[in-house]
């Protein structure tokens, strides 16, 4: 997987260059904190539609931004978006 991964990102590189990537993000706002609980005791929540040991997780019909909204609104102090096409079956349009 992990092999998969760096040669989709070298061919992202090769779309947009780094120099241009960072001029994308360089005025955007920092992401917001972690919502850290005074207990001390923290949720991660996370989207996936696939694993790649259990199989398929979620239906076609999962939104996976309504999902996150549905997790933060239960406390959750962060949640992970897994956007890997091939085990997790993610998608970076995932995000929007």
């Amino acid at each position: 997987m992990s092999e998969r991964s760096r040669a989709r990102a070298e061919a992202a590189r090769r779309t947009l260059p780094e120099a241009e990537l960072m001029a994308c993000v360089r005025d955007l706002p920092p992401p917001p904190p972690l919502r850290l609980s005074p207990a001390g005791f923290d949720l991660l929540a996370e989207v996936k539609r696939r694993s790649p040991a259990e199989g398929q997780l979620a239906g076609r019909a999962l939104d996976p931004v309504a999902q996150a909204g549905n997790y933060c609104r239960a406390g959750a102090a962060a949640v992970s978006v897994l956007t890997e096409p091939e085990a997790f079956r993610g998608s970076l349009d995932d995000l929007t």
